[in-house]
């Protein structure tokens, strides 16, 4: 039961906004979401009309099996909200979530998030959004690049898939909120890349010492502008396999201690060995 939330209408591929009526008293609404996400990105247009909406509840009538970019345009009504409520037993299955949420910069919480199978960019540039995350029993091969980019508010380190293979570049880039990332469920990636980048409040980092193995090409700037942190622990890092667009390259790990004002230990750096490493 959903009390207090007014029942809008269907948001397809058919969708018919002459039917809809500005109404300025309606905080809260329900959205059924149908027609296998044709069109879903149209949501935005329903806002149109319900200036002071900052809730929407989602169902489905069994048709969506992706929820990508359904706030991809028009930020000026996304913005408008600060929760997404997805209706307890309607979303049984996996789901793309790729660019979901992005740019939804005063969403604060998400009720009932579906499992995922695809997470690139599906929080990013949330600026107010700070929950726990559970995404342990997500796909082995998910990418999560850009997944928190711009989370700057976010306190909560998110459980990640058990055995990630998957890339990560700018997973958590600028979550200027996060003093601790627990990352020890994955079991190596194939491009770290500016992963904590500007994580300027970051002081440990679970699992670190275990993440780039020998099929990871890409780590340059990693640590860039970690600003907090004081002491790294890099023993069980296999780079031998840095390799940036085809070739050996000092970029592929360059940068990757820039800006650190508090590093004063780097362990295991003595025994890594790099095509280069610059910027540092």
């Amino acid at each position: 039961t959903l009390s207090g939330i007014n029942y809008i209408t269907k948001v397809g591929k058919d969708i018919d906004t002459t039917t809809l009526t500005t109404d300025e008293n309606i905080t809260t609404c329900l959205i059924e979401l149908t027609n296998d996400n044709k069109g879903t990105s149209r949501i935005t247009e329903v806002l149109a009309y319900y200036p002071n909406c900052n809730h929407i509840a989602f169902y489905q009538d069994g048709s969506v099996t992706s929820l990508s970019q359904i706030f991809q345009t028009n930020s000026t009504y996304k913005n408008q909200l600060t929760k997404i409520t997805f209706v307890e037993g309607y979303f049984p299955n996996d789901y793309s979530m790729r660019f979901t949420f992005n740019g939804c910069q005063n969403l604060e919480k998400i009720v009932n998030l579906p499992t995922p199978n695809a997470l690139q960019n599906a929080f990013q540039n949330c600026y107010k959004l700070n929950q726990p995350f559970d995404f342990s029993n997500a796909p082995t091969d998910i990418s999560i690049d850009y997944t928190f980019g711009g989370c700057k508010a976010l306190t909560y380190s998110p459980k990640l898939p058990n055995g990630m293979t998957g890339s990560m570049s700018n997973c958590f880039n600028h979550c200027e909120s996060l003093t601790t990332i627990d990352i020890s469920n994955i079991q190596s990636t194939s491009n770290a890349g500016q992963t904590f980048q500007y994580c300027t409040k970051l002081t440990k980092i679970i699992g670190i010492e275990k993440l780039i193995a020998t099929r990871t090409q890409v780590a340059h700037s990693i640590f860039e502008h970690c600003e907090s942190l004081e002491s790294i622990d890099i023993s069980g890092w296999d780079t031998s396999g840095c390799n940036q667009l085809g070739t050996p390259s000092s970029y592929a790990y360059g940068g990757m201690f820039s800006s650190c004002y508090k590093l004063k230990t780097i362990t295991g750096l003595n025994n890594i060995k790099f095509s280069g490493l610059s910027g540092g």
